[in-house]
């Protein structure tokens, strides 16, 4: 029978394999940064282009897979609100938050 140490070191060896978010917002910083603008109920702007937000979770997912693949951290996302100042419904930002963790994100920092 094993002692009750060993299972516990067992224990907490498995709870840190298994942990996937940053442990520290520092942490998650130094991941790859993704700047993306809120612009309306259906679309973000990204890297200069406005699309639709299921192909920015899209690419966002792609990013995520091929930095787990490469061994480095996955990347973090800063959401601005539309550049011309309208209001975007709290709903629309909960839907990107949910895409952003679907798709692997480790941490969001709102700008709203």
């Amino acid at each position: 029978m094993r002692s009750l140490p060993s299972l516990l070191s067992l224990m907490l060896l498995f709870l840190a394999a298994c942990e996937s978010a940053p442990s520290s917002v520092t942490e998650a910083r130094a991941a790859e940064q993704i700047i993306v603008e809120l612009v309306d109920e259906n679309f973000v702007r990204y890297e200069g282009d406005r699309i639709p937000m299921e192909d920015f979770f899209y690419e966002v997912r792609v990013s995520c897979r091929d930095a787990i693949s490469h061994g480095k951290p996955v990347p973090w996302i800063e959401v601005h609100t539309p550049a011309d100042g309208s209001e975007v419904p709290g709903a629309v930002f909960q839907r990107l938050q949910k895409g952003m963790w679907d798709a692997g994100v480790g941490f969001i920092d709102p700008k709203l």
